[in-house]
């Protein structure tokens, strides 16, 4: 069973009274670039709004590391079984539980448990779009690699795994190369802009030192 767009929007607008947050505004810029993105690749678009969409159903709850699992079983009671695997695989590009940025605020059961689903689950093309969007989309909308990354370095107080990032970036390449165009050009995502605004606030060095530094 697979919920259609309405069904999905009801399922956020729920979310929203439980919990609302910018995650809010996340998970609908999500939704709407992983549907651009497929309709240009033969892929289903609305499918992968609903996945976009629903990928940080868990925060409705509150939690870090916790949202993913919390968004698993959410999914998973109501009979959605393809939404909760995005759940669990839409952070882990790399089937590795310790690559993931944040608190790990779950038991170790519960770690064991997200690591051998991911560990078992075959990604398609549906889970890297999803781990792509979620990676460049921020509240405000699609911006660049860079930017969101820093944007969860900050919130989260920690590094940005390198084997992470080269994995995002390949994703991006990947997706190009079945549109043949560029995904920042295809969002409308001012690349030269975004590194501006870096490099005026001082922090374009300091990002890189973070990154380099796992």
């Amino acid at each position: 069973m697979f919920p259609n767009m309405n069904t999905a929007d009801m399922i956020i607008e729920n979310a929203k009274e439980k919990r609302g947050g910018s995650w809010i505004n996340h998970s609908i810029e999500t939704g709407k670039c992983a549907k651009k993105i497929a309709e240009l690749c033969g892929m289903d678009g609305e499918k992968a709004y609903v996945l976009g969409l629903l990928h940080d159903i868990g925060k409705s709850t509150d939690g870090q590391f916790r949202h993913i699992l919390e968004g698993y079983k959410m999914m998973s009671e109501m009979g959605y079984d393809t939404v909760a695997q995005i759940c669990l695989t839409h952070t882990f590009p790399i089937k590795d539980i310790t690559t993931y940025v944040g608190k790990f605020d779950v038991s170790i059961a519960e770690l064991e448990f997200v690591q051998n689903k991911i560990t078992k689950y075959e990604y398609n093309d549906y889970d890297r779009l999803i781990q792509l969007c979620d990676s460049m989309v921020m509240s405000k909308g699609p911006v660049t690699l860079e930017e969101r990354m820093k944007d969860i370095i900050m919130r989260y107080g920690s590094v940005y795994p390198v084997e992470k990032r080269q994995i995002i970036y390949s994703l991006k390449e990947y997706f190009e190369s079945k549109i043949g165009k560029d995904i920042y050009s295809v969002l409308n995502v001012d690349e030269y802009g975004a590194r501006k605004i870096l490099y005026i606030n001082g922090s374009e060095k300091m990002f890189e030192k973070i990154l380099i530094q796992n």
